[in-house]
């Protein structure tokens, strides 16, 4: 499916506009599955009831350290992520089915089916390497320049995962191996990618409460069940926005390996 085509570094505006134009082509296929992940992890959540908002949390850090619900939104933040890197990765998967799929010199087509049953073959692989990758990354957080540098250079794993089923330390070494020699345009990319998903999910947030006055985007004990249900559909479909970034990432990814692959890189990917 994939070329050994050498060519130019493809640039972030001509990533941005296929990342754009397959997440507008593939949204009937992108919804179903992102849904099929965030409402399940949204409800999963709603056991974990969370103490206190993030906005809470940085208008007054000091208060809640000292009243101790900073213990209890930590608990809720790991579970959190850990469910996301878990269930997360089956839609960086798809979105890297579909890149592949739709960016290929022979483009094969696309269907939910084939979109969900590529994602879940490929779950334990992808669960297992988020999971790594996510576990080598905390443990360098205490030193902020290797975080970043983990961070970024590791970026491809779940692509690489999914595309060629290698996972584990080979798909991290895959990733770095990618990066290496373009750090500096991968962090810039991937800034720039998750800072176009924050802001369509922040304008989402924003708007959602001017025509539901009082709503807030965090679950509790005393929530109504009406209000839990919305904290689910709402909070799935501002990650669904979200996952556009992830979009924008595989599509790189694609275009990396179909214009330019560096040595030893083919024998992993």
């Amino acid at each position: 499916m994939i070329t050994d085509s050498i060519g130019k570094e493809p640039k972030l505006a001509e990533v941005l506009a296929a990342a754009m134009k397959l997440y507008a082509s593939g949204i009937k296929y992108i919804i179903p599955l992102c849904l099929l992940v965030y409402i399940p992890v949204n409800i999963i959540e709603l056991f974990t009831p969370q103490a206190i908002s993030v906005a809470a949390l940085l208008e007054n850090p000091v208060g809640i350290v000292e009243s101790g619900l900073y213990d209890d939104f930590m608990l809720y933040f790991y579970i959190t992520q850990g469910l996301r890197i878990v269930f997360g990765s089956i839609v960086a998967g798809g979105m890297t089915y579909i890149a592949a799929s739709r960016l290929s010199p022979m483009p094969s087509a696309l269907t939910s089916a084939g979109l969900l049953d590529y994602s879940l073959a490929r779950w334990a692989r992808l669960a297992y390497t988020g999971i790594l990758c996510a576990v080598i990354v905390s443990m360098s957080l205490a030193l902020i320049v290797p975080a970043i540098y983990f961070g970024v250079s590791f970026m491809f794993h779940l692509n690489i995962t999914a595309l060629s089923g290698e996972r584990g330390l080979k798909a991290l070494i895959g990733s770095a191996k990618m990066i290496k020699g373009r750090f500096l345009r991968s962090f810039l990319y991937f800034l720039v990618f998750q800072l176009i998903s924050l802001g369509a999910s922040a304008l989402l947030m924003y708007l959602i409460p001017i025509f539901w006055p009082g709503y807030a985007f965090f679950s509790s004990a005393e929530s109504s069940f009406l209000e839990k249900a919305l904290y689910v559909l709402l909070n799935a479909s501002v990650e669904t926005i979200s996952s556009f970034s992830i979009m924008a990432q595989a599509v790189w990814f694609i275009k990396l390996i179909l214009n330019y692959r560096k040595p030893g890189v083919e024998k992993i990917i």
